[in-house]
């Protein structure tokens, strides 16, 4: 479902057959609209197996700190890939967790730290790879185009749609004060994530116990 077909859902569902305000498309649509604001926090609140990424982050012998990408929400494992196709592991960490840096130089450092953007490893490396990054990330955020929004659809709006449009409707609901139609969507809500839970753990399969989840 495109996002046009999901905003459609909320206005009928808070306004029935009679026509909207004309601040609602601006209330609900863009990249600030409710719909987008509903969007990111569903993903917020859980890794959904479609937020799987690899990045690859080509490491140069000597220098310490690289360009990371702004999606990423929460780091899994990362290794060193070498020319030879040998495989170092890195240390796993999540974001916003913090370690000390020891000063001793390695050929693949394996301490790094996430901080204003960038990657920062443990010391300079002493040899050239590529480090191989497994993450949860963000979805890219509807654009913000009218247009092109309405037409905007990606994994959530395909798994997730009832999701959107159920959290969406409670928000709506509270801006015409319909308290008791807020808590019918927020109930709502609570059921489609619970349906959507129930698939993402049929497609995220938990490890074996001891061993590291990564299979990207």
């Amino acid at each position: 479902m495109n996002l046009l077909g999901i905003y459609n859902r909320i206005v009928g569902n808070v306004y029935g057959d009679t026509a909207p305000p004309a601040s609602i498309p601006q209330r609900l649509k863009g990249r600030d609209g409710i719909i987008s604001m509903v969007m990111r926090k569903t993903q917020e609140e859980r890794n959904y197996w479609f937020m799987k990424r690899e990045y690859q982050i080509p490491i140069v012998a000597g220098t310490k700190t690289y360009a990371f990408p702004a999606d990423v929400k929460e780091l899994i494992a990362a290794r060193y890939v070498l020319e030879d196709g040998g495989i170092v592991q890195a240390l796993s960490l999540r974001t916003g967790e913090r370690y000390r840096m020891p000063d001793k130089e390695a050929d693949y450092p394996r301490l790094y730290d996430i901080e204003g953007g960038a990657l920062i490893l443990a010391s300079s490396p002493l040899q050239d790879s590529v480090l191989f990054v497994n993450c949860w990330a963000y979805l890219p955020k509807p654009p913000d185009n009218t247009d092109a929004w309405d037409a905007h659809s990606d994994a959530l709006t395909e798994f997730g749609s009832d999701v959107i449009i159920n959290s969406a409707s409670v928000e709506m609901a509270k801006l015409v004060h319909d308290f008791p139609m807020a808590n019918f969507y927020l109930s709502e809500t609570k059921r489609e994530l619970d349906k959507l839970g129930r698939h993402n753990f049929s497609k995220i399969k938990p490890a074996p116990f001891g061993i590291e989840y990564n299979d990207f």
